[in-house]
């Protein structure tokens, strides 16, 4: 039952537990839990940590690019509802927590997608002026 999920979650040890989430997130972070505690210190554990909060997560570690060794850089994309400053705080400690000791976190972009279509057209228009004289 939903009134049980609290408790639940304090028995998986969750890591964020708000209870203005929706019943599907709460039972979402709750069934993640134990991976998360399994998998800390891996990607994967950041990937589940983010995803079950509503936002997309790309991860780009320092040998994708030219940053120092042992550093990573997340790209997370925000849907409809956006973020709040104490969500962004709320998401720095949980990815704190859950990324591997060894690695630093140097940049945490955040974007937004905004469907919708763009027209994009040409024209292209060539001829040559004839003089036709007669005879």
């Amino acid at each position: 039952p939903a009134n049980l999920l609290p408790w639940l979650a304090w028995a998986f040890s969750v890591d964020r537990w708000d209870e203005k989430w929706p019943e599907a997130t709460k039972r979402a972070v709750i069934r993640d839990a134990y991976f998360i505690h399994c998998h800390k210190g891996t990607i994967g554990a950041i990937r589940r940590v983010v995803e079950p909060l509503g936002y997309l997560i790309n991860v780009t570690e320092w040998w994708e690019t030219s940053d120092p060794p042992g550093t990573f850089r997340l790209d997370i994309g925000v849907l409809e509802s956006g973020i709040t400053e104490a969500m962004y705080q709320e998401m720095e400690r949980l990815i704190a927590d859950a990324k591997p000791a060894s690695r630093h976190l140097i940049g945490l972009n955040i974007t937004r997608d905004i469907p919708g279509y763009l027209f994009a057209g040409g024209v292209a228009y060539d001829g040559d002026v004839i003089t036709v004289y007669p005879g």
